[in-house]
């Protein structure tokens, strides 16, 4: 009901803490703004913005126009970041195109069943990264779509994610990676007619498979291909059967050694895929370390905040690599405090934890200020008691045998201004406990330090 404009400061503020949240475990996400509870008090939050400021602003947090149903609601927001994201850097050759799982578990027509993923339920995601992990291009899966006019539309539905995903990196002689669910003869005939190289497993029921290579019984170690225009199959026996696709590598047996050293033979394009496929499970490692998705039932409140995490490591990335050097000692949760101090305007000041406790600051998102004549004391020290007492509101309990809860008084300011009213407010940390309103705290308790 008391809701006002959120600023552009503010909103980076909001951020920012929703940043920091991914580095704290906490049962609760009001516990850490709460000034009561001493296992989860966290000063930076109440300093920087109050809890209910923060909740105000999660609740209205939207990314479309207020009609907006289904996955309409973050589509046009995805479109924005990614096309920033490939505005921003230049990709190089080698490609990656895998999916890319969100947990959740809530009640969601388009929600997906991935095995192989750790989350296991969830929104699914189709990415295109870079071979080191720089998020270019994603499209969400959000149920069956209606027949839509593009690059693909003779194609399988595999076929049109791929060309629709890699439309702004086609002609240009870019090489793709992808695993055995998209790759087919077909995709990679129309990939190289486009300037475009891929690679990648291939599952052995496609249609347009070479049924030699598909029947081939082979022995450990033994490798066999086919080439059909610019398009190679083969087929490789390690421990099990390996069909490969290739327009980028001619078949062959290379030598090639592992990360203990040791040397085994292996074809040419496992040993390509192997180097160049795992961008997007890198990135999806990096971001799951300090998620700030929280559980809700807002689907797309999520996705927000994913997108958030994925904003902020490609910036990671970049930084990285053109401000650093690729330093080995710059890690991740380095950049993101070096963000979130930015962010939260504090990253010019010299403040500590012990200051957000003890000076009068970490008061300013509040409607008054405390005193800042004396530090608070002490009282009612004992074994296992240590109050603090400050110059804060509290209610003025009715007496005992009074049908109302509180009892009011005349306010001491308002009085002294000859103006009538009464409020169930005193304050707790002055030794008389004056009974004041709200908008007179400040006042009376400047008062105090002037006439001090």
């Amino acid at each position: 009901m008391a809701y006002r404009e959120v600023t552009s400061e503010e909103i980076m503020k909001f951020l920012g803490l929703s940043l920091l949240k991914g580095h704290i475990k906490c049962p609760k996400q009001r516990n850490l703004f709460s000034l009561s509870d001493p296992l989860h008090y966290h000063p930076i939050f109440s300093f920087i913005m109050s809890g209910r400021r923060y909740e105000q602003i999660l609740r209205c947090l939207y990314a479309s126009e207020l009609e907006a149903k289904g996955e309409t609601k973050v589509v046009k927001f995805i479109d924005m970041m990614t096309l920033n994201f490939r505005k921003i850097y230049n990709a190089g050759k080698e490609l990656s195109l895998d999916e890319s799982l969100l947990l959740f578990r809530g009640r969601l027509h388009f929600r997906q069943y991935i095995k192989s993923k750790k989350a296991r339920y969830g929104i699914k995601f189709y990415e295109l990264t870079t071979s080191d992990g720089y998020v270019l291009n994603m499209k969400m899966y959000s149920g069956k779509e209606a027949p839509e006019q593009n690059l693909g539309e003779n194609g399988s539905k595999t076929e049109k994610l791929v060309l629709r995903l890699m439309r702004p990196y086609l002609l240009h002689g870019h090489h793709l990676f992808m695993d055995n669910y998209y790759n087919s003869v077909n995709l990679s005939q129309k990939l190289i007619d486009l300037k475009t190289h891929c690679t990648g497993t291939l599952r052995a029921n496609r249609k347009e498979n070479p049924v030699y290579i598909v029947k081939k019984k082979l022995k450990r170690g033994e490798h066999v291909w086919a080439r059909k225009n610019k398009v190679y199959v083969s087929k490789w026996k390690d421990k099990r059967p390996v069909m490969m696709i290739t327009t980028g590598q001619h078949p062959s047996i290379v030598e090639v050694s592992n990360r203990f050293g040791k040397r085994r033979q292996k074809p040419a394009e496992v040993e390509l895929y192997n180097r160049y496929m795992s961008g997007i499970d890198r990135s999806d490692q990096l971001i799951s370390y300090y998620s700030c998705p929280r559980k809700t039932i807002r689907w797309y409140k999520k996705v927000l905040f994913h997108l958030l995490d994925i904003a902020v490591w490609n910036a990671y990335f970049l930084y990285k690599k053109y401000k650093k050097n690729n330093a080995s000692s710059y890690h991740y949760i380095n950049y993101r405090e070096e963000l979130i101090k930015v962010m939260i305007g504090i990253h010019d000041r010299n403040i500590k934890g012990k200051d957000m406790v003890n000076q009068s600051s970490i008061y300013d998102n509040r409607r008054f200020r405390p005193s800042t004549s004396s530090a608070p004391q002490a009282v009612n020290i004992s074994g296992t008691e240590n109050i603090i007492t400050g110059h804060w509101p509290e209610q003025i309990l009715s007496r005992p045998g009074t049908a109302k809860k509180f009892a009011f008084l005349k306010c001491k300011v308002c009085t002294k201004k000859n103006i009538r009213k009464e409020t169930s407010y005193r304050c707790k940390g002055c030794p008389d406990k004056p009974p004041l309103c709200p908008p007179c705290f400040e006042s009376y308790h400047n008062s105090i330090d002037n006439n001090e």
